[in-house]
């Protein structure tokens, strides 16, 4: 019974690893995409700026 009990957590350690770096990675995604539709953003109002003269 012990044995399974540390199978049990053992697996269960192993998925909250496997979530957390999953989490890593899409936030690690969304902050890139975010950066870039900053950039964007920023390239769009100078390209305006630059018409409006």
């Amino acid at each position: 019974m012990v044995r399974i009990a540390a199978v049990k957590e053992k697996s269960s350690k192993l998925e909250t690893v496997k979530m957390i770096k999953s989490l890593r990675r899409e936030k690690a995604d969304l902050s890139d995409m975010i950066r870039t539709t900053e950039e964007d953003l920023r390239n769009e109002d100078v390209s305006f700026l630059k018409s409006y003269r």
